[in-house]
């Protein structure tokens, strides 16, 4: 917190963390689904438009042997989308714990499973906050990425204005000159208006 920050901004700052570490154990806690527990999800086509998405950003910015720094990497769900697209160093960042646990697990290979998909990329992964940490102090000798990618998750930043700037300044300050960031976040207007329109129905 900045000179002159009295209890107000203690607070707010703490209201702050708070919040993020909510986000954190939340994802944590969430365990990897099945195959058939993820097509019974109510909200599958979404995520199934969210993966399609995904997978066209990927397939049309990252080139081979790029390097790739990927914010709020989650439990590795796009591991293979890097994979297809033949990238060359790939690093994770994630707020949760548990997330980048799973991630690890994912692109090592499962123990119980028969068959370990092997990518062809080395991969370095981190639990951070990246809308609160200076990423270049821990990734100096990683710098600078061809290819910086935020899937649904740069909303998170929004919270704050300090927040956005850190989110903005850690990409911007890794990022090669002339290097490519890829962000989606969802559109609250749009959301609000389909929620006003469903209520109306209802």
């Amino acid at each position: 917190v900045g000179g002159g920050g009295g209890y107000g901004g203690q607070q707010g700052y703490s209201e702050e963390r708070n919040s993020a570490r909510r986000v954190a154990d939340h994802y944590s806690a969430r365990s990897n689904q099945t195959l058939e527990e993820r097509e019974n999800s109510p909200i599958i086509h979404l995520k199934k438009l969210n993966n399609w998405i995904k997978s066209v950003l990927v397939q049309l910015y990252a080139r081979p042997g790029d390097c790739v720094l990927d914010l709020a990497c989650g439990k590795g769900g796009d591991l293979i989308k890097w994979d297809k697209a033949r990238v060359g160093y790939y690093v994770g960042v994630d707020i949760a714990e548990g997330s980048i646990k799973d991630c690890m697990t994912r692109y090592n290979g499962d123990a119980d499973q028969q068959r370990r998909k092997k990518f062809s990329f080395p991969a370095r992964l981190i639990c951070a906050d990246c809308y609160e940490t200076r990423l270049d102090e821990y990734l100096c000798e990683d710098a600078p990425f061809d290819i910086c990618s935020c899937q649904f998750a740069m909303h998170y930043s929004w919270s704050t204005e300090a927040r956005a700037r850190q989110a903005l300044a850690n990409i911007s300050a890794l990022l090669r000159p002339g290097g490519t960031f890829i962000g989606t976040m969802p559109d609250a207007n749009v959301i609000i208006k389909r929620l006003r329109e469903s209520m109306l129905l209802s």
